[in-house]
């Protein structure tokens, strides 16, 4: 089991293309909660409901050793074979030969959180198997671990390993794809709230009722201690950091440092679409880079209407950089209505594109022809209406295409 874990841990580790240890601790992240994790439950849930079945409880009145020595022994197998397999993993990986060596740090961080969550998630199966002694327990909770990690809870609790920023203070809209540097001990924290939460599990299984108690009380206490007080609270890591730099004239362009040697190419095509922007309500602030600008954001959500600050969008990396920020601001969702792309080819100044071309011309030059302060005035609805959802407004004194 121990060689099958790390096997598994480790094919689907190196078969990704990555040169960071971020995206790295990341795969390794997401291999321990799913081989390393349905392997513990198996195993832990298996023991504990074959010892129940067996009616081994007797031991307790004859045995030298009590019974909290009996439950870790039964746990042994579920505990360490599969944290074995995932250490070993850990270790091949960090050895592994790279074509090309990582950037940034290896997230210890994480990885002792990741080793903490399979020692919880063993012990807790090994209770639930010992509850509900039944041959089908194991592979119950093992499937009901599969639609956990399916789940939108899920993805609140075992979020990937990212990369903090420090530096300039961006608006809070940005806090969900630039997530801001953890403090070190964070993670750490959990990791010891895993631990705790393990302790509490085994304590259960030997009728220590008031030990039991008290570690349940404090691992419930301190996870609402974070969620209320750690903005951002499900960071596992935060070995890595990057500090944030912005600088722009019209808007603001903000780029993490390792990426500062892109700041010529990509201020002139910022400048140049924010200069066209210049004035209108609602036009982005902010143009900012990082790492996760497009891992988390929907772009099927519209932003909160409430949310009347500084506007920020993500900045993606490529060629075309200024036709995507164009796209993002003009339309994010589709792009298909002659009245969307005619904003769109006027906003990056390149030609329209077919099949509308002749209705985004007529568009183009009416949106042209209007005087700088009623264009500022309908471009400040049109993109109100794109954000939020709104019936697109119609271009004045002219011809009315709905898109």
């Amino acid at each position: 089991m121990s060689l099958a874990v790390g096997a598994l841990v480790v094919g689907f580790v190196v078969s990704q293309s990555t040169a960071r240890w971020i995206e790295i601790g990341g795969l390794l992240h997401e291999a321990a909660c799913g081989y390393g994790g349905a392997a513990a439950v198996l195993l832990a849930g298996w023991q504990g409901a074959a010892e129940a079945r067996s009616g081994v409880d007797w031991i307790h009145a004859t045995a030298v050793r009590g019974v909290l020595a009996q439950r870790l022994a039964g746990l042994a197998s579920g505990v360490l074979w599969p944290l074995l397999g995932y250490l070993l993993a850990v270790a091949v990986v960090l050895l592994w030969p790279y074509p090309a060596r990582p950037s940034h740090h290896p997230p210890f961080d994480a990885m002792t959180v990741d080793a903490a969550s399979i020692t919880a998630a063993s012990c807790v199966a090994y209770l639930l198997g010992r509850t509900v002694p039944l041959p089908v327990t194991p592979f119950v909770l093992v499937t009901a671990l599969i639609l956990f990690g399916q789940s939108p809870w899920w993805t609140a609790i075992a979020r990937p390993v990212e990369i903090g920023y420090t530096g300039a203070v961006l608006p809070p809209s940005t806090s969900e794809w630039v997530p801001a540097h953890p403090p070190l001990w964070l993670p750490w924290c959990r990791a010891a709230l895993f631990a705790v939460l393990a302790a509490a599990a085994v304590s259960l299984c030997a009728r220590h009722w008031r030990t039991a108690a008290v570690l349940t009380a404090a691992v419930v206490a301190g996870a609402l201690w974070l969620g209320l007080t750690q903005k951002g609270g499900a960071a596992i890591s935060a070995a890595n950091v990057s500090e944030m730099r912005c600088a722009g004239r019209h808007a603001a362009l903000c780029l993490p440092e390792e990426h500062e040697g892109s700041r010529l190419r990509l201020q002139h095509q910022v400048d140049r679409l924010a200069g066209k922007l210049e004035g209108v309500r609602g036009a982005p602030a902010y143009y900012v880079l990082s790492d996760q600008s497009y891992r988390y954001r929907d772009w099927g959500d519209h932003d909160d209407p409430a949310d009347d600050g500084p506007r920020a969008i993500g900045v993606l990396l490529s060629t075309a950089v200024a036709n995507s920020l164009a796209r993002d601001i003009a339309c994010p969702d589709r792009c298909y209505g002659p009245l969307e792309g005619a904003v769109l080819a006027w906003l990056t100044g390149d030609p329209p594109q077919w099949p509308f071309q002749d209705e985004h011309l007529l568009l183009m030059g009416q949106l042209d022809g209007l005087p700088a302060e009623q264009r500022r005035k309908w471009l400040g609805r049109y993109l109100e209406a794109v954000r939020f959802g709104k019936p697109l407004p119609d271009l004045p004194s002219g011809p009315r295409w709905s898109s």
